[in-house]
C-alpha cells in the first residue's frame, strides 16, 4: 500500500512537472488564453477581453490544445483543473 501511493505520488509530481514545461513553452499570450479558457470563458469573450479577434482566440487554442496534447478546451479545462487561474481574470 505504502509503494503504491509513493508511485501514485511520483507518477504525479512527474505530471505537473510535464504540465509546467508545458505552460513554460506557451507565448505569453498564449497563457493569457489558456487561462481565460480554464475560467471558463468563451471565445467571443476573451477576444473582447484581450481585443483580439475571434479567429486569433481560435488559433491559439489549437496551438495550446497541440502544446498540452488535448483534443478540446474541455479536456484542457479538466487536465488544469487542479491551476489557480483567478488572478488571470484581473487583466
Amino acid at each position: 500500500m505504502v509503494s503504491d501511493l509513493l508511485s501514485e505520488a511520483l507518477s504525479r509530481r512527474q505530471m505537473d512537472g510535464d504540465l509546467w514545461q508545458r505552460w513554460e513553452a506557451l507565448t505569453p499570450r498564449q497563457k493569457q488564453v489558456t487561462a481565460l479558457i480554464c475560467l471558463g470563458y468563451t471565445n467571443r469573450q476573451i477576444a473582447a477581453k484581450l481585443g483580439i479577434s475571434m479567429a486569433t482566440v481560435h488559433t491559439h487554442s489549437g496551438n495550446i490544445q497541440s502544446v498540452f496534447l488535448v483534443n478540446s478546451k474541455s479536456d484542457l479545462r479538466y487536465l488544469m483543473s487542479s491551476w489557480d487561474f483567478s488572478d488571470w481574470d484581473r487583466l
